[in-house]
């Protein structure tokens, strides 16, 4: 007989599934999905800044922590919302105008990228992936 998943502890995390994917130790996880979630262009200035300004990507790295908690694509979802929605991310000219902060449309692509591996665990539940409009 097939086991439930029934319980929060049976479930993987977001932060177990990039891993995997990404083959990168879950000690590297927030500083490996914090990159990915920058622009390209910004991923060399960022790293100086948190030096400079450790600081200053704080509420980032917060939303990142909560991402590898997430157990499903609709908190994930949610968590995307919530980093579009955030005032402390549209202010300030290298927030706001300059768009140095993390993406929640980048979080999504990359469950999007992972949701195979993720759905594999589950069978076809509520993972589901809707394909990408071209």
């Amino acid at each position: 007989m097939a086991r439930s998943i029934n319980t929060k502890t049976d479930l993987r995390t977001f932060k177990t599934v990039f891993c995997e994917h990404f083959g990168c130790s879950e000690d590297s996880f927030e500083k490996k999905l914090f990159q990915n979630c920058l622009p390209l262009a910004w991923r060399p200035f960022a790293s100086t800044l948190c030096r400079i300004a450790p600081d200053f990507f704080s509420g980032d790295l917060q939303y990142v922590e909560e991402a590898g908690e997430a157990t499903d694509k609709r908190e994930l979802i949610s968590l995307a919302n919530h980093i579009r929605n955030n005032r402390s991310f549209t202010h300030g000219l290298l927030r706001k105008k300059l768009r140095l902060r993390i993406s929640g449309r980048r979080l999504l692509n990359i469950q999007r990228e992972i949701a195979p591996k993720w759905m594999a665990h589950y069978g076809q539940s509520q993972l589901q992936v809707r394909p990408q409009m071209p």
